[in-house]
């Protein structure tokens, strides 16, 4: 029986905050271990990362089958084994069974230390190559006590301190496969605009995307719209006179090659930025927080543009912040990163 444990890692739900999830994973893989990472979309990568296994989530019902034979499960507590598929009175049992260690908040109900249950189950050998791992249940951001580290770095520091992992790397562990035969930054003009987000109030006006890409235009760039096939036919198509392209991506995969062979994207607050940038391909993040310090994208060389101050409407959390992201600013961003990469 081999001495080499077997880790089930179960991602948020997120491409960004499986991007940070991969940090993990790609290190345990560096370390020594053998690693299973659980995601929808990041399994549309998997011919991306050779050194694991990587899966889609399984059925709800099979969570328990899938997860049974593994030495220990990491899992994200925004996930298939955690809200909103569970409620808050079944977190303690979950807790016995899986480690939550969460990119963002988790409950403390979910936290709990398996060096005991693990300690009984496994041979010494394989325990003590597991024992950091077993009373990691927590958060991984604030690592160092610093709220402003990004993520990325928060991610290393934390298989670095926590884990105790050696040669610790801010990488996803994202390969091209060779039967693309990709090229990076190939179409070394063409910009990538992605103008929409998961959430409709971080999205920058469209109107707004339209006028930068004819600057761009301008000045002898390719821009290329970017987004799902759900957005181009519902929320890009109505508006655009088709003077730009807007090409249709048969997967991740496929998205993620058109990435790899472009020179910068420019986006708002998404999975889509931060896949850029754990593809080493330069972003510029249009931001309505200032800063957008801890979640900017942070593997390869960015820029990030917020608002030069935000209005708070009365007896409400809203914030009014778009007419306060200029063009110009916007575009100046990008021109200075083109410059530097």
């Amino acid at each position: 029986m081999s001495d080499t444990p077997e880790i089930a890692m179960v991602a948020s739900v997120g491409v960004g905050d499986a991007a940070i999830y991969l940090i993990i994973a790609e290190n345990l893989v560096r370390n020594g271990f053998k690693v299973s990472f659980y995601s929808n979309p990041i399994s549309q990568l998997h011919a991306w990362l050779p050194q694991m296994t990587v899966k889609p989530y399984p059925a709800q019902e099979k969570c328990d089958a899938e997860f049974a034979d593994y030495d220990l499960v990491l899992a994200d507590s925004i996930s298939i084994l955690g809200k909103p598929h569970f409620q808050p009175e079944q977190f303690s049992e979950l807790a016995e069974k899986y480690v939550y260690l969460g990119v963002g908040k988790v409950e403390k109900e979910l936290q709990a230390d398996h060096s005991q249950r693990l300690r009984a189950k496994l041979s010494p050998e394989k325990f003590n190559k597991l024992m950091n791992l077993c009373s990691c249940a927590g958060e991984i951001r604030f690592q160092n006590n610093c709220r402003d580290t990004t993520m990325v770095k928060n991610a290393v520091a934390f298989c670095s301190n926590v884990l105790k992992l050696k040669d610790c790397v801010p990488s996803s562990g994202f390969t091209p496969p060779k039967e693309l035969q990709l090229q990076k930054h190939r179409f070394n003009r063409r910009v990538l605009l992605h103008p929409f987000s998961s959430t409709p109030d971080k999205n920058w006006p469209l109107k707004k995307f339209f006028t930068l890409a004819a600057k761009l235009k301008a000045q002898g760039w390719n821009p290329v719209f970017t987004m799902s096939p759900s957005e181009r036919e519902k929320l890009f198509l109505p508006f655009s006179d088709g003077a730009f392209e807007a090409p249709v991506f048969a997967d991740l995969s496929d998205f993620a090659a058109f990435i790899y062979e472009s020179k910068i994207l420019i986006g708002n607050d998404s999975g889509s930025v931060n896949l850029a940038s754990s593809l080493g391909v330069p972003t510029v993040t249009i931001s309505r927080k200032g800063g957008l310090h801890r979640w900017r994208p942070d593997w390869t060389d960015s820029a990030v543009v917020s608002p030069f101050m935000r209005i708070k409407l009365p007896a409400t959390a809203k914030r009014i912040w778009k007419p306060f992201v200029t063009i110009n600013r916007v575009y100046n961003a990008f021109a200075h990163l083109a410059e530097r990469v």
